[in-house]
């Protein structure tokens, strides 16, 4: 009897150990599988964003703003420092050029100074749902700013001393307000911007600034619907795609060659996805966030052919970063907190 119960303890190990490792379908027959769990660790309110920059994690913390987390152990996470923001963040990024931790609270974007959390950057009208940052050059800073409600963009453009920026009176300002639609979320490369444009898919805009006088402007180049809402996209590793979180339609793959001309050449829709909310590029693969499923790895080595080989399932997803260093992802879910992933795949 002793023996039997051995065996059946034994047994039991080995199918939990499968189940453990077992994320989703195989990748092209490897018995490998394309998520590993590295660890959960449960945050201090819910984990809605994350910024990582090296071996620094930073995490939209809701209630208790941004916590910031020593990740050079990807196994035993630890909490190293936080800022209360003014309300719960939503939303977080950071400029390692500036030294500014950019946070969307409330609707409004906010930056600070990491060397001693001064606010250094107030602005928004309470309707913002999505922004991105670049700094342009040393002493310049785009900031972009997306108002679904008002169904419009901000782009700003402030001129300072090298790597400083005390105040936020930009000096330049151009809007791209759309005939129509929710715009949800963008994209920055190069000098173009690419909106997911939610029930009108995805726009193109170029903008042109110059470093001395009022010129900077917006120039809208190319429009493309999608079948579903588009909530996100992301850049292919060549620049000529971009990868759609299309809500109830999964993901699109759209060639932007021709900014002009935008064109869908792919789209898969794993099974029971119906909404697609995120999505990040590592190399030629897309991974995507299902609001209530999980994520699920698109491979777009042929972007005429995209197709589903992994996922990762949690209850509450909400933001990822990936870190194509090492192949790192790094996922917020409101239930459990950040869940750190490896992707096995090779790229």
């Amino acid at each position: 009897m002793k023996n039997l119960l051995n065996f059946t303890l034994i047994l039991s190990l080995v199918v939990l150990s499968g189940c453990a490792t077992t994320n989703g379908p195989s990748v092209d027959g490897n018995p490998q599988y394309a998520f590993q769990v590295v660890s959960t660790t449960t945050t201090r309110g819910l984990a809605r964003d994350v910024w990582v920059d090296g071996n620094t994690a930073y995490i939209a913390d809701d209630q208790y703003g941004v916590t910031i987390w020593d990740v050079s152990d990807l196994k035993h996470p630890v909490m190293i420092d936080s800022i209360q923001t003014i309300t719960g963040a939503k939303e977080v990024g950071y400029s390692a050029e500036t030294n500014l931790l950019f946070v969307m609270v409330a609707g409004n974007v906010v930056a600070y100074n990491l060397t001693d959390k001064s606010l250094q950057i107030q602005h928004g009208n309470g309707a913002i749902n999505a922004f991105r940052f670049k700094v342009l050059q040393p002493d310049t800073l785009l900031l972009i700013e997306v108002e679904p409600d008002n169904d419009a963009c901000q782009l700003m453009v402030s001129y300072k001393e090298p790597l400083s920026f005390p105040q936020w009176p930009y000096d330049y300002h151009s809007a791209y307000t759309p005939a129509y639609g929710r715009l949800n979320s963008l994209e920055l490369d190069s000098n173009y911007v690419y909106f997911a444009h939610s029930q009108h898919g995805v726009s193109i805009i170029q903008y042109n600034y110059a470093d001395i006088g009022p010129t900077f402007n917006a120039t809208v180049l190319g429009r493309i619907d999608t079948p579903g809402s588009a909530q996100d996209l992301a850049l292919s590793r060549d620049r000529n795609y971009v990868f759609v979180a299309d809500n109830q339609t999964g993901l699109q793959v759209v060639d932007i060659s021709n900014k002009n001309a935008p064109r869908i050449v792919g789209s898969v829709q794993p099974p029971n996805v119906n909404d697609a909310i995120r999505v990040r590029a590592i190399g030629d693969t897309a991974i995507f966030v299902e609001q209530y499923r999980g994520i699920y790895a698109i491979n777009c080595d042929v972007p005429t052919s995209p197709h589903y080989f992994g996922t990762f399932a949690c209850n509450d997803p909400q933001g990822i970063f990936i870190r194509e260093s090492d192949k790192t992802i790094f996922l917020t879910d409101l239930d459990q907190g950040l869940i750190i992933l490896k992707f096995r795949v090779n790229l």
